[in-house]
């Protein structure tokens, strides 16, 4: 008997964080919030025009285990930002350490 192939694993879509308008620290806050009740695997996309958000989301990323997985531009200037939840990353010591910088 041939064994059929298993089907590639079905992607969501991502969960679009629209924090156009917004400075800092309220996108930073918006992505946290998102990645605290995001399942490990999940998407993210950060919309942003605050030119250093990505940055500070990326840093984010960095301290609490996330993967950022880049950024890009679209046509009408917003920037997108890509994050991937990892695990259950955001252990009470980074949490704490992030309430104190924001």
């Amino acid at each position: 008997m041939h064994e059929l192939p298993k089907p590639a694993p079905v992607r969501e879509p991502p969960v679009i964080i629209d924090a156009r308008g917004l400075l800092c620290p309220q996108p930073l806050v918006l992505a946290r919030l998102a990645l605290n009740s995001a399942r490990c695997g999940q998407l993210l996309e950060v919309w942003v025009t605050d030119p250093l958000a990505p940055l500070d989301l990326e840093a984010l990323c960095a301290r609490t285990g996330h993967r950022f997985r880049g950024q890009h531009e679209r046509a009408d200037g917003v920037l997108v930002v890509n994050i991937e939840k990892c695990s259950t990353a955001g252990d009470a010591h980074s949490n704490a350490r992030m309430r104190s910088r924001i």
